[in-house]
């Protein structure tokens, strides 16, 4: 396997958080020699970086446990991890049960002092009274100096929000989009 010799990468910015140096095998910054033989003379070094949470490594990200529910429909199951602001969605959002996601959001907001997170991994559809509903959160949220954190947007539901320009509502964030489907 022929490795490319490195070159020097432009300045690029951190966030906060931190830098770790990652241990590497010093032969892998050059090509056409055994992984075993000595660096040629001359040859670069390559030091790898990779940005943490701040000192000691990476920072590890707990898993919310979905051990409530608050809703269970047959078109839309609402569950949450209590002691937790955290509220994962599975199924249709409509206007039939937009006032029982506007609930749950409330309820989380009144468990934990932080951001409300909502995971929207499984939603499969959502129309504009669950996008109200969510918009009218975020903004309540806002009030108070904090965020709703969409997670798992799909991209049919990113576009959706762009296009009715609900993406600029204070307190909303998109943390992590969905990939398209191939």
């Amino acid at each position: 396997m022929a490795l490319e010799r490195s070159r020097i990468l432009p300045h690029v910015g951190f966030p906060r958080g931190g830098l770790q140096k990652v241990g590497t095998d010093e032969n892998l910054a050059w090509t056409g020699r055994h992984l075993g033989a000595l660096r040629p003379e001359g040859e670069e070094r390559m030091t790898v970086w990779r940005i943490t949470g701040g000192e000691g490594g990476p920072v590890p990200r707990p898993v919310p446990r979905y051990d409530r529910v608050e809703l269970d429909t047959a078109l839309l199951r609402i569950a949450s991890a209590s002691g937790s602001p955290w509220l994962r969605l599975t199924g249709d959002v409509d206007v039939s049960n937009a006032p029982d996601l506007a609930r749950a959001l409330r309820a989380a907001d009144a468990r934990s002092p932080g951001d409300v997170h909502l995971d929207l991994s499984g939603v499969d559809f959502i129309d504009v009274a669950g996008l109200r509903a969510i918009t009218k959160a975020a903004r309540a949220l806002d009030d108070r100096e904090r965020v709703l954190v969409l997670h798992s947007v799909t991209p049919h539901l990113d576009k959706l929000v762009r296009l009715i320009g609900w993406d600029a509502t204070p307190g909303l964030l998109t943390h992590c989009r969905s990939r398209q489907a191939p």
